[in-house]
């Protein structure tokens, strides 16, 4: 309890919480009498001892008024007949005989909670609605016992570090004042935190580049030191032309996160396309197609999805047939990936390929003319492949698509071309400017409806 209590006196915003700690005995230093100096940083909580409760002295007041009351390990038994009974016990004090299940403190509470009065507004939190204060903690001990402190700063720094380039800067402004709202006072973790956000997220090549972190400029790096700044600056040095995508589905990459500054085409590009005679799909127009699809997520899955994949790989594969292997060396087969962005989602293309293509479910599937890789984005990067189906999944919430980087990564791994598949119109009016802009300027191709109303 020290260091709630520490925390309690520093933290801002709880200046008008009241909040009383029972001890069995003040320390030598305080004096005798409850109304000593407490230690420093801890003014907010005054302390009242059992002697004091126990002779109804006048501090025993503070309990009556309190709206937490803290008390030592130990004492709760006989802190109990003093506390007043509408006090909600955070834990089972049943356990390990603290106290008896027959207490009359207990007693006095159950009777209490069962005639409290229901909530003046129901609270409503993932589908659940709960009218009364009990079923409100109950709710409330479940998430905190299914969330740490560690992780929910963990997965705010991770989005913060993956919107770093975006645009969304509302996203990236919330996301900064939670994690402020989580750093406690009176444990100084501010430096730890921000070795993570400047050194332990970035890769080294971005350390080197950027710096680590403006606000400890200053601060000497291990990766800089000894490296005179015109050398270092000579070293660094950005990829200013792409030799794999064709020119239309680098365009929108180029613009959007390199501000025409790279991925500019390749003198290769053209005679390497010209010997492949890429003809698949005259009739979409464009080497980069949006399929429009009115699917649903559910449960981490966007089936309609997948079944324009198949769609669009059935028809590949009939081209492939007829076309014959690619006119190039390496490698001898056309090669295409479907990738998506979650996991759950991955599995689902992952089966329904399987029962597809009538092989085991696996990662990679083959036939004579084709090799066809299934995965997420994160774990393609790096990898390329002829043509490229993307599944957007998502149609009642961003997520992490909107990381510059993450879409960046997706949208360049097709050579020849691409297809993205999802909700247009979720997406054109979805306010994340990367994605907005996409299917603007992406060939859009609404599917017709199936015979059971679905796209």
């Amino acid at each position: 309890l020290d260091w709630l209590v520490r925390e309690l006196s520093m933290a801002d915003g709880l200046e008008d919480l009241s909040v009383v700690r029972v001890v069995r005995a003040l320390p030598r230093a305080h004096g005798p009498r409850a109304g000593d100096r407490p230690p420093a940083g801890t003014e907010r909580v005054p302390v009242v001892t059992l002697e004091a409760l126990a002779q109804g002295d006048d501090s025993a007041l503070l309990l009556a008024a309190a709206e937490w009351v803290l008390v030592d390990d130990g004492l709760l038994a006989d802190a109990a007949p003093y506390l007043p009974f509408n006090v909600r016990i955070c834990r089972d004090v049943t356990q390990r005989e603290v106290l008896s299940e027959d207490d009359a403190f207990l007693f006095r509470q159950a009777r209490w909670a069962g005639g409290a009065p229901p909530l003046a507004q129901p609270v409503r939190d993932r589908g659940n609605e709960l009218t009364n204060g009990t079923d409100l903690e109950k709710h409330e001990q479940k998430w905190l016992a299914d969330h740490t402190w560690a992780g929910e700063v963990a997965w705010r720094l991770t989005r913060e570090h993956e919107l770093r380039w975006s645009k969304h800067h509302e996203e990236r402004r919330k996301l900064g004042k939670g994690l402020r709202t989580l750093l406690p006072r009176a444990a100084g973790v501010e430096p730890a935190i921000a070795d993570v956000r400047d050194i332990g997220l970035p890769s080294i090549l971005e350390v080197l580049q950027k710096g680590i972190g403006a606000d400890r400029a200053r601060r000497s790096s291990a990766l800089m030191l000894g490296i005179p700044p015109r050398i270092l600056a000579d070293r660094f040095e950005s990829l200013s032309f792409q030799h794999r995508m064709h020119p239309t589905i680098a365009d929108f990459a180029r613009r959007m996160f390199y501000e025409g500054n790279a991925l500019c085409d390749a003198n290769t590009i053209a005679s390497r396309d010209a010997a492949l005679d890429w003809t698949f799909a005259p009739e979409d127009g464009a080497r980069r197609v949006w399929l429009d699809v009115l699917g649903h997520e559910r449960a981490g899955v966007n089936r309609a999805e997948i079944d324009v994949m198949c769609d669009v790989l059935s028809r590949f594969l009939a081209w492939a047939k007829e076309k014959g292997p690619p006119a190039r060396g390496l490698p001898r087969r056309w090669e295409v990936a479907c990738l998506c962005f979650y996991a759950k989602q991955e599995v689902a293309i992952r089966e329904r390929l399987a029962s597809f293509l009538a092989q085991r479910p696996r990662s990679r599937y083959e036939t004579d003319l084709v090799e066809i890789v299934c995965g997420t984005v994160d774990r393609f990067q790096g990898r390329e492949a002829d043509l490229v189906l993307l599944s957007m999944r998502n149609t009642r919430r961003i997520g992490f698509l909107d990381s510059p980087n993450r879409l960046n990564v997706a949208l360049t791994r097709a050579r020849q071309q691409l297809y993205v598949i999802g909700n247009a119109r979720y997406f054109g009016d979805c306010r994340v400017s990367e994605l907005e802009e996409l299917v603007r300027v992406t060939r859009l191709r609404k599917l017709p409806l199936s015979p059971r109303g679905k796209r």
